[in-house]
């Protein structure tokens, strides 16, 4: 019996301490939990993808504008900030941050099928068809990328002019 109150004695001493710490840390302002991944990049461009995966591109928007400030040279995070924003229809902003994907990786095959596809949105045939051009040079088997924006461009053709964009394609 003496034994088991020993053990009670400790266990409840032990919680104590561990209650006295983690309030002297809220107390002076800061978390016990330890700095994470979460705080990189990577771990942001994962975020914003996730979202975009589940069709919530203005959400997705901060976490691949926190991946593109932290690590300015990831053509990737500047595509995916675009494609989001395009998506949300912010196309002005989609262009600026296809312009930097395309500076950072001029061959990028995402980043020209995508500015295509906003080029259709704007009613901008020959510009999309430009990039359909680079895609097919980049791509001369094919590629995804290619065969996609081609669609897109078949699609745009045959609708006219006045097609606007579905807002659940993945496309123009």
């Amino acid at each position: 019996m003496l034994k088991l109150r020993s053990v009670a004695f400790g266990l409840a001493l032990a919680a104590s301490v561990l209650a006295l710490s983690m309030a002297d840390s809220f107390a002076a302002g800061t978390s016990t939990k330890k700095s994470t991944a979460a705080d990189g990049p990577a771990e942001a461009y994962a975020m914003g993808n996730d979202l975009v995966k589940d069709g919530k591109f203005k959400d997705a928007i901060p976490h691949f504008e926190k991946a593109a400030k932290l690590d300015p040279q990831n053509a990737d995070a500047f595509n995916m900030l675009a494609y989001s924003q395009r998506r949300s229809g912010q196309l002005d902003a989609a262009f600026e941050n296809y312009e930097k994907a395309l500076a950072l990786d001029p061959d990028h095959k995402g980043a020209h099928e995508y500015v295509g596809e906003a080029y259709l949105m704007t009613g901008n045939l020959e510009k999309a068809e430009e990039h359909l051009g680079k895609l097919r040079k980049l791509c001369p088997s094919g590629c995804n990328e290619s065969r996609m924006l081609m669609k897109s461009v078949q699609r745009y053709k045959e609708s006219g002019k006045a097609a606007a964009l579905d807002s659940t394609s993945t496309t123009w």
